[in-house]
């Protein structure tokens, strides 16, 4: 898992979301690629679609230091949003990935769309 995040964060966060890009139509594009990510990569599809595996990787991970990940692919989006939270609803970040199904990083999973 840690050894594709740097390939999941470009295809889902740094293609996806571009910053120049209007927001509602980055959060699509987000979604369209996450839902890609997961009809092709079939161990991020499996870690996403059986919490109990999830929670057994992130077990033997520390949650600071993947959060501290520079390809982390949560932390991406919650730097996107962020930035453009304000232009899509008025609602804290933490409540736009929480609609999303991607939890934050710090949280004792790390799970991604």
């Amino acid at each position: 898992m840690l050894a594709q995040a740097g390939q999941v964060k470009r295809r889902v966060i740094d293609e996806a979301l571009p910053a120049e890009a209007e927001p509602r139509e980055a959060i699509r594009s987000f979604l369209r690629a996450s839902l890609d990510e997961l009809g092709t990569n079939p161990l991020w599809q499996r870690l996403t679609t059986h919490p109990e595996e999830m929670d057994a990787v992130a077990r033997k991970l520390d949650p600071a230091a993947v959060a501290g990940m520079a390809d982390n692919p949560a932390t991406g989006l919650a730097a996107y949003l962020a930035v453009h939270a304000g232009d899509l609803v008025d609602a804290d970040p933490g409540v736009i990935t929480g609609v999303l199904g991607v939890e934050e990083p710090a949280d004792s999973r790390w799970r991604y769309p």
